[in-house]
């Protein structure tokens, strides 16, 4: 856990809101990180990853603590 975050809740709402900021500034990571021409990875490709992630981590985020990591969530 990172130290500025409390609790895994507010990790992941951290995490969240980083992959809302990368889905909504997708060119300018791709660019930051020079993704494209290093790695072939696109800036649709990004966006895609980090809405997935993000739906991931809302579905974590609903999931009680004590249900959590019980098996694997669709």
């Amino acid at each position: 856990m990172s130290m500025e975050h409390a609790t895994e809740d507010d990790w992941l709402r951290g995490a969240w809101q980083y992959l809302q900021e990368v889905a909504e500034a997708t060119e300018e990571f791709v660019e930051f990180w020079n993704l494209e021409e290093e790695e072939g990875v696109t800036a649709t490709m990004i966006s895609a990853l980090a809405m997935d992630l993000a739906s991931q981590v809302e579905k974590v985020l609903a999931t009680p603590m004590a249900e959590r990591g019980s098996e694997e969530m669709e």
